[in-house]
């Protein structure tokens, strides 16, 4: 009985122990990176973070909130930390605060994405979903060479490529690629970047403003747990 009692007093202990940690995820299905339905978050980073939390202890809850307002709850601090985030991303937004980041949890490469048909062809409008901005895009946009064709979700944004109705959209080339793969949404020619239009290369990243100790340990996590880090990379073929 004693050996009980003693058992039980160290697993509530341990639970009492647990850091909890809020992070704020993005309210979109983007797989093979992560997708928020019916509640439930998934993909790659809910593997990823899931495991970081059991090895270091951290009580980990997800909230999805719609893009912009991502944002914004980063900088009121009103969740203790992002993901996916990257320094480039809404700089202005971000200049009068602390944002801390990780070392890149995976590589990333977003562009003007077309039918392989179309690859090198002008075009004057970009279908992106609402709230990301694209970053390379922008000064073509401001000459008014450009146009975005924002939409919530980006199952539209395939269907309408799909059906030749927009002839390109900024997406993130391993995203296509799953849903070419995967979905049964997109099901005419294989989208390719389109290297001869600006794009962008780098990392996704956990932010944070008043967590810096979740950002040390997550480093420590990414060096120290690289082989589980790399497997579920490949698992979901991502860079």
């Amino acid at each position: 009985m004693k050996l009980i009692t003693t058992l039980v007093l160290l697993t509530t202990t341990h639970l009492a122990m647990a850091k909890n940690l809020v992070i704020g995820v993005e309210n979109t299905q983007y797989m093979p990176f992560f997708s928020s339905e019916k509640g439930e978050f998934k993909g790659y980073a809910r593997e990823l973070f899931d495991d970081f939390g059991k090895n270091y202890g951290y009580s980990i809850q997800y909230k999805a909130l719609p893009v912009i307002r991502l944002n914004q709850y980063l900088l009121e601090e009103r969740i203790d930390a992002k993901f996916p985030d990257n320094p480039k991303w809404n700089q202005a937004a971000k200049a009068n605060h602390n944002v801390q980041y990780s070392e890149d949890a995976n590589q990333f490469t977003d562009g003007v994405l077309t039918p392989a048909s179309k690859k090198g062809q002008e075009i004057n409008r970009v279908a992106t979903i609402r709230g990301f901005i694209p970053w390379p895009l922008m000064d073509l946009v401001s000459a008014g060479k450009l146009q975005l064709k924002e939409d919530n979700s980006l199952e539209v944004i395939l269907k309408r490529i799909s059906m030749g109705r927009t002839s390109a959209a900024y997406l993130n080339v391993d995203v296509a690629k799953y849903y070419a793969q995967n979905s049964n949404i997109y099901n005419a020619e294989t989208l390719v970047l389109d290297e001869s239009k600006p794009y962008a290369r780098g990392g996704y990243k956990l932010s944070s403003i008043s967590r810096q100790d979740a950002i040390t340990d997550f480093n420590d996590y990414l060096k120290n747990h690289a082989n589980t880090v790399n497997a579920l990379k490949a698992k979901y073929s991502i860079q």
